[in-house]
């Protein structure tokens, strides 16, 4: 027979209303044997080993009893992530133009977004036509 059980009790103080103790189990209840009896062999079979059969058994419970004393919570400080970088890249012409990350820029009044730097380039995407430009190493990246 299996069995689990989960039982959880919570005290709450009586001002504030914070929790102070808690309690858990999870067990499995395994049946051991405890008793063999010999297996018979047939006259003419095999004699070699034989394995004895159990036939009484005791339960065993086996798992964790956990008791926490005091819950808190800890604040966790705000994610924040650095500004994206500015890239300065030169186009065949030889206009320049400062790209940054997800943001448009336009040039000759065609948009470009820059998408960023990826496999050694610095990608920026046409929005007109939706062409990608690769500039090899941006002349500059400001933070």
């Amino acid at each position: 027979m299996k069995s689990l059980a989960y039982s959880l009790i919570v005290l709450l103080a009586a001002s504030g209303g914070a929790a102070r103790g808690q309690s858990f189990s999870f067990r499995d209840e395994i049946p051991y044997p405890t008793a063999y009896r010999p297996q018979r062999v047939a006259a003419g079979a095999d004699a070699s080993y034989r394995a004895p059969i159990p036939y009484r058994f005791e339960t065993r419970e086996v798992g964790v009893r956990q008791r926490v004393v005091q819950i808190g919570v800890v604040p966790s400080p705000p994610l924040s992530r650095p500004a994206p970088a500015t890239f300065t890249v030169v186009f065949r012409g030889g206009q320049e133009a400062q790209f940054t990350d997800g943001e448009i820029t336009e040039i000759g009044g065609v948009p470009f977004r820059g998408l960023g730097f990826k496999d050694g380039f610095y990608w920026v995407m046409n929005l007109a036509n939706r062409e990608i430009a690769r500039f090899r190493v941006p002349t500059t990246a400001h933070p």
